[in-house]
């Protein structure tokens, strides 16, 4: 759902818990539409939809095990032939990577699949050797955004004019 403020609206709280009021005056009239004028001009609306799991990784290892620290978690990591990998509770993500000759752990961050591409795109992920048995790096996961403007133009016989557009899909050249 996408909400677009207008200049000089009144901004609208969701009903509390009801208390009746003895009415003290007659209530006001509504008030009358925005004219074109206040309507004219470029208006944006942006979704975000996650992923919400990013940022700093730690990778950890204790003895033979190696767990993983991000989001808030400490998730146990699966070593497989070489390969490392864990998943985040609740399908927030999952990370598959390798040691390499250098020191390094090189892999691909997963997230969930996008709410509006409807697909997943993954992100690569370096994480640098951080003392003995540690190695860390950041999450950076592709942006799951929509966004839509509005330009909004008074017509010569004052009528108001309108053109869509949304830059991450280009939906608007597609509105007749």
């Amino acid at each position: 759902m996408f909400a677009l403020t207008l200049p000089g609206a009144n901004a609208q709280t969701p009903a509390g818990p009801q208390t009746p009021v003895a009415p003290s005056a007659p209530a006001a009239a509504p008030a009358p539409p925005a004219p074109a004028d206040e309507l004219a001009g470029l208006w944006k609306a942006k979704r975000w939809f996650g992923p919400f799991a990013r940022g700093p990784l730690v990778l950890r290892k204790m003895g033979t095990d190696y767990f993983a620290d991000m989001a808030g978690r400490t998730v146990p990591v699966r070593e497989e032939r070489g390969a490392l990998s864990f998943e985040l509770p609740n399908g927030q993500g999952s990370f598959r990577g390798r040691l390499q000759a250098g020191g390094a752990i090189v892999g691909h961050w997963f997230p969930p699949n996008a709410v509006i591409q409807l697909s997943c795109y993954a992100s690569p992920v370096r994480l640098k050797p951080d003392g003995p048995g540690r190695w860390s790096g950041v999450v950076v996961p592709f942006e799951d955004v929509f966004t839509l403007y509005l330009q909004a133009s008074k017509r010569p016989d004052g009528s108001l004019g309108a053109f869509v557009r949304n830059p991450e899909r280009d939906y608007g050249a597609w509105l007749a």
